[in-house]
């Protein structure tokens, strides 16, 4: 089976792909409406639709997607919006500073008021894809762990790997010997793997770059994430930015990952 990705790093790579999963998504039968019903009266004629989008996002892809939602599916109504601002709102808050750890893409940017600061939003080509790739170059053949199947079967098992025992390091590579292995089963196979300091060392990577070069990957960023985060709220204007430091958000699956933000909190406090 082929997967295709028909957005990269927040970007409509494909719109062709993208109309092809609208399709699928708005006459999906698990909506429990009549498929008849829906040809007669398009669920986008009956409902608005919410569009979240990167803060990098073109007026030219802006104005085609909202294009292909009138004229192809009949929306009444259109609102587009943008994902950090929604972001740092379900977490209570106006004023913020938002660090979202995406599949393919680490971005950072300054909220204020519910406003977001266009010169605040720094990124990078790097994200929870990434590392859980670096995840299985760790696993083999340093390891000899190996998961058979489909490219994107391997990644499902390393993705469920990282995100239920994914543990960051407070205090980098010298805390190691902290990291004690844990028993992972393989729902393909069965077979149970022990995983030891793999589950820490991929995510140095978003601390530490370089690690990429060290285990023969290519280098996709050299922007670490306190680097993203301190250029960020240093972007913004001098009185609110120890707002912004009190109020910094990680958001996307990697975020969740234990002890990320407190040694985010340790290295923006060791930052020069």
């Amino acid at each position: 089976m082929q997967l295709i990705f028909p957005i990269r790093h927040g970007i409509v790579q494909d719109w062709e792909v993208l109309e092809k999963v609208w399709q699928r998504l708005f006459l999906n039968p698990k909506l429990e409406l009549d498929v008849e019903e829906l040809f007669d009266h398009p669920l986008l004629n009956r409902f608005p639709i919410l569009i979240t989008e990167a803060p990098w996002t073109s007026k030219l892809d802006r104005e085609r997607m909202v294009g292909v939602l009138f004229d192809k599916f009949d929306a009444i109504a259109v609102c587009v919006t943008q994902i950090p601002t929604l972001t740092l709102v379900a977490h209570g808050k106006k004023t913020g500073c938002l660090v979202d750890i995406g599949e393919t893409t680490t971005s950072a940017c300054c909220i204020y008021e519910g406003y977001l600061m266009p010169h605040t939003v720094d990124r990078n080509n790097y994200g929870g894809k990434d590392i859980t790739e670096l995840l299985l170059k760790f696993l083999y053949p340093e390891r000899d762990i190996e998961f058979f199947g489909e490219e994107w079967r391997q990644l499902q098992n390393a993705e469920e790997i990282l995100h239920k025992m994914g543990f960051v390091l407070t205090n980098g590579m010298t805390e190691l010997k902290l990291c004690q292995p844990k028993n992972y089963e393989c729902k393909l196979t069965g077979r149970v793997y022990s995983i030891k300091t793999e589950r820490c060392r991929c995510l140095e990577a978003l601390f530490k770059p370089q690690i990429e070069e060290e285990v023969g990957g290519a280098l996709k960023t050299t922007a670490s994430l306190q680097e993203l985060t301190c250029h960020a709220i240093n972007c913004s204007n001098h009185p609110i930015r120890p707002e912004l430091f009190m109020n910094i958000v990680l958001a996307g699956g990697v975020s969740r990952v234990t002890n990320l933000a407190q040694r985010l909190r340790q290295e923006l406090r060791d930052m020069p």
